[in-house]
């Protein structure tokens, strides 16, 4: 869960975008904003899983990184390098809602940027650009379960039954 910036936000009004821990930032989004040590940095929209509330949002990753926007194969082992499918930005910014200590789902990837070991110039990569996997619904849930080595269990809590995901091996 991300700290609350209303001290900010009321003073400059409603963000234009968030950065990497839910920080409000104001003006066009630039990759050098992030960090001085990135190497792939990704501006991109993301949405609250309770009230469906969309934020664009910015992270990193450094050449070390391993606790980053990337997963890894375990601690203190080298980082892979971040691709669309392992982008998550972990919970959405503070908006006030029970939301806020939920991830969030990806949306779309609106610019993405990578730079050498050198520090090299920044070049855009608009290959990863674009709307990224965000069909939550119950067959598509069901689906990919399919393709997978997980079980599922369902908790019907109300009107529609949501997907909870035990970590259990078929």
């Amino acid at each position: 869960m991300h700290v609350k910036y209303t001290d900010i936000i009321e003073r400059a009004g409603e963000p234009d975008w968030y950065g990497p821990h839910g920080e409000p930032r104001y003006g066009k989004f630039r990759p050098d904003m992030l960090s001085v040590y990135w190497r792939v940095a990704v501006f991109f929209e993301i949405e609250c899983q309770y009230c469906e509330k969309r934020f664009k949002v910015a992270d990193f990753q450094t050449e070390t990184d391993v606790w980053g926007i990337l997963r890894f194969d375990g601690p203190y082992k080298k980082a892979k390098k971040l691709t669309p499918e392992a982008l998550h930005y972990g919970d959405p910014p503070n908006h006030g809602c029970v939301g806020d200590t939920m991830n969030c789902y990806e949306i779309e990837a609106i610019e993405w940027w990578e730079r050498g070991p050198q520090l090299n110039r920044p070049r855009r990569q608009r290959r990863f650009e674009g709307p990224l996997d965000t069909d939550h619904t119950l067959p598509a849930v069901l689906d990919k379960l399919n393709q997978s080595k997980l079980t599922l269990e369902v908790e019907v809590a109300g009107p529609e039954p949501k997907p909870v995901f035990r970590g259990q091996s078929r």
